[in-house]
């Protein structure tokens, strides 16, 4: 067998794109004579001489269907083995080593058909090797991140027996690469919140992806106290105060990106935590058509925000994406005709055209007064961050009455909840039915890896729990994660949305106004047709998007 145990799959990359009519015969022998004289890949000297691009080539071996190709990225990459590589081979052959299972090591590259490299390799790494193929851009964004962070893990744990950092030494290049090295590959892999936790011996660093906590790092505690300090230091925090808690904020140019940092420490048992929350200010955003909502809900959606004043809603606990639904239904509004202003804390997203402004209660820009402020300045639309107490809800209920369309997010179990939850706040029943548009209530779930998905049938524990929800009346397939490489082998990867879309009409105006039950709301939405995130979770389950495990939680609430 070869050193690549998959080599002999893999036709020449030549013979591949010219199959495809990337390029012709011609093209390919000048392609060759500039590889002899120049030392280069092939994939490259057809770059260089423009005969095709490197998108080309990428969907040309994908399109081949014998070669494996994986999205890599820094979270899949097992550093140590990546570092058997150097940083200089590595960008010579255009590969990354990231796994090893049963003594084969897994490869990407940017040309899995070249042999002479995939032998060299083989033999650097003393092992047999799997190839499989990965963008060139994703395997340069990955050599700078992979390779200056290994280099820095490795220098961390060789001191480890080194004495606890003066408050004086927070600045230290080893410190401040450390915290940065961090927050780059948090970034890099999607994380949302980075988790520095100081422990009896160490300091565990851990990145929260796709909902779920992924250990990353743990370093001697010695470095705890000033790698806490750093990120003080960086969120304009009070270094020296070790026995209270702080909040601070942070902004950094990462990969081109704006992105804010909401920077929380605590004291504990052994000194003090940190989590950081990522806000990428950068990032697309995305319109309603994209966030997997029905056909029907989506008109729902449209119908809620046609007008031009009222109240509506977004609900659901904490990172379940409300504001990404929101700046959605903010897009839709946001015409030269119309003034958009925002009010969050702190500002999540860049919308262009609208007035975005920072609520901070430290500095007394609350809510309720931002919002006072807000109505002077003749809005059409105003997005409320949160609703968090009576006041604000009175005000920005008020502000629907009075020729303004309102948004602003809640944290309740649903769309019906919601209705209980603002009659709560003391907002009375016949002002609440008049001003209220709408509600949409929402879960994430992680999403099945489309990369070692796989169709499989519930357990029979499962299927029982299934059927007391009546949601399910017989045995169906779905589809869950074997785990690999690509899920660092958890069998998710990315997360999906789950909605429920209520559109308050006559008749759950008339449920409102004599303080209905909630039972009484859920009947008339059940009457109107209403899909409940239940009948979604099911639904987007039987579409092999999540798996019922991911699902169960969210139906057991239904019994």
């Amino acid at each position: 067998m070869r050193p690549s145990d998959n080599a002999t799959n893999h036709r020449p990359l030549g013979e591949i794109l010219i199959e495809q009519d990337v390029i012709d015969q011609a093209g390919l022998d000048r392609a060759l004579a500039h590889r002899r004289e120049k030392g280069v890949k092939l994939g490259q000297a057809l770059v260089e001489l423009e005969l095709a691009s490197e998108a080309e080539i990428s969907a040309a071996l994908r399109r081949q269907g014998k070669i494996q190709w994986v999205k890599l990225t820094p979270g899949i990459v097992d550093l140590s083995i990546a570092h058997e590589l150097d940083d200089e081979r590595s960008r010579e052959f255009g590969a990354i080593a990231f796994n090893r299972i049963a003594g084969i090591t897994t490869v990407a590259l940017e040309d899995p058909t070249e042999l002479p490299i995939l032998d060299e390799i083989s033999r650097l790494l003393k092992t047999r090797i799997f190839a499989v193929h990965a963008e060139p851009d994703d395997i340069r964004r990955c050599q700078e991140a992979i390779f200056e962070t290994s280099g820095e893990v490795t220098e961390i744990h060789d001191i480890a027996d080194e004495e606890d950092l003066d408050v004086d030494e927070v600045s230290g290049e080893q410190v401040v690469r450390l915290v940065q090295n961090t927050i780059d590959q948090a970034f890099a892999n999607g994380a949302s919140d980075i988790h520095f936790e100081t422990h009896r011996d160490e300091l565990v660093i851990r990145f929260r992806i796709d909902g779920g906590l992924i250990h990353k790092l743990s370093v001697p505690r010695a470095w705890s106290r000033g790698v806490i300090a750093r990120i003080k230091v960086m969120a304009n925090m009070d270094i020296a105060q070790r026995r209270l808690p702080q909040d601070g904020r942070a902004q950094l140019e990462l990969s081109g990106n704006r992105v804010d940092l909401r920077v929380a420490t605590s004291p504990c048992m052994y000194g003090e935590v940190a989590v950081i929350r990522i806000l990428d200010g950068g990032r697309k955003l995305r319109g309603i058509d994209s966030l997997g909502f029905g056909e029907r809900e989506v008109k729902d959606l449209r119908r809620m925000i046609s007008n031009k004043d009222g109240f509506a809603v977004a609900t659901g606990p904490t990172g379940s994406g409300k504001t990404t639904t929101l700046y959605a239904l903010l897009q839709e509004l946001n015409t030269p005709d119309r003034k958009l202003i925002t009010l969050e804390d702190p500002v999540e997203n860049h919308l262009e055209g609208a007035t975005q402004i920072n609520a901070d209660a430290r500095s007394g820009m609350t809510f309720a007064r931002g919002l006072r402020s807000i109505l002077r300045q003749d809005p059409d639309v105003v997005l409320v961050g949160e609703i968090r107490d009576q006041e604000t809800a009175h005000i920005a209920i008020e502000a629907s009455m009075t020729g303004h369309l309102v948004l602003s997010t809640l944290h309740t179990l649903g769309t019906a909840e919601t209705i209980l939850r603002l009659m709560d706040l003391e907002v009375e029943p016949f002002v609440l039915a008049d001003a209220m548009r709408g509600v949409v209530a929402q879960r994430l779930v992680r999403r099945v890896c489309e990369q070692c998905s796989e169709e499989i049938r519930p357990s029979d524990i499962h299927m029982d729990l299934l059927k007391q929800t009546k949601l399910v009346t017989s045995d169906f397939t779905y589809s869950r994660g074997s785990g690999c490489e690509y899920c660092s082998g958890t069998g998710y990867r990315g997360r999906v949305a789950l909605y429920e879309v209520m559109v308050v009409n006559k008749e759950l105006g008339d449920v409102i106004r004599r303080q209905g039950r909630t039972d009484e709301v859920r009947d008339v939405m059940r009457d109107a047709g209403v899909l409940t995130l239940a009948e979604d979770a099911v639904r987007k389950c039987k579409q092999g998007l999540t798996t019922v495990e991911e699902i169960l939680p969210i139906l057991i609430q239904t019994l």
